[in-house]
């Protein structure tokens, strides 16, 4: 059965990166270049947005992503410059995205693994934890593959 999450938006994503941070907002703000903490409490609050050349401090201040946090805050206020960057400049890759290309390439260097729509299906699976005729097999190589990310916990 598939996960239906919320969606994904600069204002969840700073709530929850707070939240898990562990600091005060003072502190994050401080860490930040902010000179007033009540800034983040806007932005929680929808109030004022993430400003642009902000968000990579705020995700390494909380611990999270600095190229999610920016490619979100890109893709959400400014599509049109995000498209064109990404038309451009190709679709930049998170800690974890790399995580997962990095053992793909570690099992598969000479590319002869066929990334086919089957494939595809069973490794969407995996990261739904969903089972069915499409779903995790234990002889499957790219589902081998993404347990072995799991197993180095990312």
């Amino acid at each position: 059965m598939a996960i239906n999450n919320p969606p994904v938006t600069v204002q969840s994503v700073v709530c929850d990166l707070i939240e898990r941070s562990g600091k005060t907002q003072r502190e994050i703000a401080e860490e930040m270049g902010f000179t007033k903490p009540n800034v983040l409490s806007m932005i929680k609050n929808g109030q004022t947005k993430l400003p642009l050349e902000k968000a990579a401090a705020l995700a390494v201040a909380c611990g999270g992503d600095p190229v999610f946090l920016v490619r979100l805050v890109l893709s959400e206020y400014h599509p049109a410059i995000w498209s064109a960057l990404v038309a451009t400049l190709g679709q930049p890759l998170t800690q974890n995205e790399r995580c997962i290309l990095e053992i793909y390439r570690c099992i598969d260097p000479q590319e002869k693994l066929a990334i086919d729509e089957p494939a595809k299906r069973r490794v969407k699976a995996l990261f739904n934890q969903t089972d069915g005729p499409d779903g995790p097999d234990q002889d499957d190589p790219v589902a081998a593959m993404l347990r072995k990310g799991r197993a180095i916990g990312r």
